[in-house]
């Protein structure tokens, strides 16, 4: 039976991952402003506009570098995910779909994660 609904489970991650962060980071930086389920994973946006993901990751849908599940929030990289330490950053909202998940910057740019891949997109909202 796989679990469909990653939402209740998150808030309490939220919580956990609060206290395993570095000294640099305030715990009202990570307040969650956003939260969005997909079929299997959770995005969560953070007040301080990094993006943190849990839950089934077959499709690498999360953007952790690596197509394993996590059970606890896991920061999002961008770009080339052989560089584990560049995570994305400054984004304004995120979106979980089925088996990738978009996040919008706050230049307007989208960047997508699926496969094996993670994308910033040329579109451009103004």
């Amino acid at each position: 039976m796989r679990i469909r609904n990653f939402i209740p489970v998150t808030f309490l991650i939220v919580v956990i991952a609060i206290t395993c962060v570095s000294p640099a980071t305030t715990r009202d930086d990570l307040k969650s402003i956003a939260v969005s389920g997909g079929e299997l994973h959770t995005l969560v946006l953070m007040k301080n506009k990094s993006v943190w993901a849990c839950g089934d990751n077959y499709y690498s849908q999360l953007g952790t570098g690596a197509d394993q599940y996590r059970d606890i929030l896991t920061r999002v990289l961008k770009g080339d995910m052989n560089s584990p330490s560049d995570y994305l950053e400054d984004i304004n909202d995120v979106d979980a779909g089925w088996t990738h998940s978009l996040a919008l910057d706050v230049n307007g740019f989208v960047w997508e994660f699926k496969r094996f891949s993670i994308f910033k997109k040329g579109f451009l909202f103004t």
